[in-house]
């Protein structure tokens, strides 16, 4: 009889869990449906009217990954990395200069994602060292801080370092796989008082691209104009040297 009611209460038990994880269950999916579903269709609706707005074209996704299409830039290697373009735009600059502008994501671990817009800019001719200039985190502990280790990882492994750099603005960092000193001849007194003026940036380059975002920011439908502005101003740094 003991055993038949240890049976009856491991049976009452598996039943009460079960209804937990079904109910679980239907809360997570109806939080997708719900919020997510059309939160992430509203943005894309969003940015396509903004980007028709400004004459360029707009595809919520490519086939094709950013390192296919781009190259195996820092940001596109890091191991868990989006393999995916969301709401692509593209477009080119009054000057001429050919991009794409698109959401990129990656995650730590699960509860570490991060999301941001990337504009990747083609500079015809251009023959730019690898470098990736980075903004410093405002706090030393954060969320947003532990989630840069990612990006940090990904230039060690591939053989990025800290390149020693007086001229630079303390809220900056600058990483190389090349020799220094040719990423010091390209960071002249211009860019270095621009980007002075304008914190926050996450500049990197190499060959003919320009990969120019703000670290774990998504740019919102009506800040889109605003965005392709400051990123024109960026790459104005660098077309118009000398």
């Amino acid at each position: 009889m003991e055993g038949v009611h240890k049976m009856e209460v491991i049976k009452d038990y598996l039943i009460f869990f079960g209804v937990i994880g079904g109910v679980l269950v239907v809360l997570i999916g109806g939080y997708h449906y719900l919020w997510t579903v059309p939160r992430t269709r509203k943005r894309a609706s969003g940015m396509a009217r903004e980007s028709a707005l400004m004459g360029f074209s707009f595809e919520k996704g490519l086939k094709e990954s950013p390192r296919e299409l781009f190259g195996p830039y820092q940001l596109f290697s890091i191991p868990r990395g989006s393999k995916t373009m969301i709401n692509t735009i593209r477009g080119e600059l009054t000057k001429g200069v050919p991009f794409h502008i698109f959401d990129y994501g990656y995650s730590m671990h699960p509860d570490n994602d991060v999301e941001q817009t990337v504009g990747v800019f083609e500079l015809d001719g251009a023959d730019l060292p690898p470098f990736v200039l980075s903004a410093k985190a405002k706090d030393r502990i954060s969320p947003k801080t532990l989630r840069r280790i990612g990006l940090k990882m990904t230039e060690m492994m591939t053989g990025f370092k800290k390149i020693n750099f007086p001229a630079l603005p303390s809220s900056y960092d600058m990483r190389s796989s090349e020799q220094s000193d040719q990423v010091m001849r390209l960071f002249g007194d211009s860019l270095i008082n621009f980007f002075s003026n304008n914190p926050g940036w996450h500049v990197e380059g190499g060959g003919i691209h320009l990969l120019i975002y703000r670290f774990d920011k998504i740019v919102k439908p009506q800040d889109l104009r605003t965005f392709v502005s400051e990123c024109r101003e960026v790459v104005d740094q660098f077309t118009s040297r000398p």
